[in-house]
């Protein structure tokens, strides 16, 4: 049976490894400002989502309750999905 720090580790390693492919793009492929600027944020938002991830696995808050986790949860979602949304609308 998978457990919930399976599946809290398994979120952590994904968004670490979309950070460092991002990350990792080669330079001179991307021709256009917008398509630089947009990969930035989007590594930076999956980088900010990656930290949520490892600070509630260290943390315990998803075994403690939903409520301990509100202002992690705040802290990090919203910073992030704007970089998410800046990237888009770019």
């Amino acid at each position: 049976m998978i457990t919930l720090q399976m599946m809290q580790f398994t979120a952590v390693v994904l968004m670490v490894l979309l950070t460092a492919k991002l990350l990792l793009l080669r330079q001179w492929r991307i021709k256009s400002r917008q398509t630089r600027q947009a990969r930035w944020l989007m590594a930076g938002g999956t980088a900010l989502l990656a930290l949520h991830f490892v600070l509630q696995l260290t943390w315990g808050l998803r075994l403690i309750g939903v409520t301990q986790s509100v202002m992690l949860n705040l802290t990090m979602l919203i910073p992030a999905s704007y970089l998410f949304a800046r990237a888009v609308l770019l």
